[in-house]
């Protein structure tokens, strides 16, 4: 704990760092773990929050980590994930938070990123999956979302990327899928919004591109597809 200031577990039952190898909070500022039940990080090889500011696990239940390689959480601010109950990378590689202001998982229930390969959020201002039940984004390689201010999932009940490659929200101002209960992009090469403002899919009930292989949206402003069923 290299230079941390405070790490602070108040409340919490059980943290089992079963089988890990190294932990690494260099110049951690603050861990707060507050009415966190259990925290396991089994079989994980290198947990590295290098110069964070804020991790707050409030009112947590479950963070598992299984088989994760590598967490690092270089120069985050803040990762709130309060109230949720269960966070699952399992099998994931790497997943990096560089630059990244607030990821804040309000009321999500599980967020499952099974053998995921790089979850890479360089320089996002916000992720927001306020009252999301699930994310899944399994066999994905590659989710960017450079420079990305807002992604917004409120409401949604399941967003669902499998075997997708890409998932590139370059310079992307706003995504918000208001009451979207499925999105499935099974098989999907790439989806880039590149420099796209808002794509709003206000209470869609399945968004399927089954086997696309390219969505580009360049220089879309709005995309917006309210009541659209199919």
């Amino acid at each position: 704990l290299t230079a941390v200031i405070v790490v602070d577990l108040t409340d919490v039952i059980v943290v089992d760092l079963t089988d890990v190898i190294i932990v690494d909070l260099t110049d951690v500022i603050v861990v707060d773990l507050t009415d966190v039940i259990i925290l396991d990080l089994t079989d994980v090889i290198v947990v590295d929050l290098t110069d964070v500011t804020v991790v707050d696990f409030t009112d947590v239940m479950v963070v598992d980590l299984t088989d994760v390689i590598v967490v690092d959480l270089t120069i985050v601010i803040v990762v709130d994930l309060t109230d949720v109950i269960v966070v699952d990378l399992t099998n994931v590689i790497v997943v990096d938070l560089t630059d990244v202001i607030v990821v804040d998982l309000t009321n999500v229930i599980v967020v499952d990123l099974t053998d995921v390969m790089v979850v890479d959020l360089t320089d996002v201002m916000v992720v927001d999956l306020t009252d999301v039940l699930v994310v899944d984004l399994t066999d994905v390689i590659v989710v960017d979302l450079t420079d990305v201010i807002v992604v917004d999932l409120t409401d949604v009940i399941v967003v669902d990327l499998t075997y997708m490659i890409v998932v590139d929200l370059t310079d992307v101002i706003i995504v918000d899928l208001t009451d979207v209960i499925v999105v499935d992009l099974t098989d999907v090469i790439v989806v880039d919004l590149t420099d796209v403002i808002v794509v709003d899919l206000t209470n869609v009930i399945p968004l399927n591109l089954t086997d696309v292989i390219i969505v580009d949206l360049t220089d879309v402003i709005i995309v917006d597809l309210t009541d659209v069923m199919l």
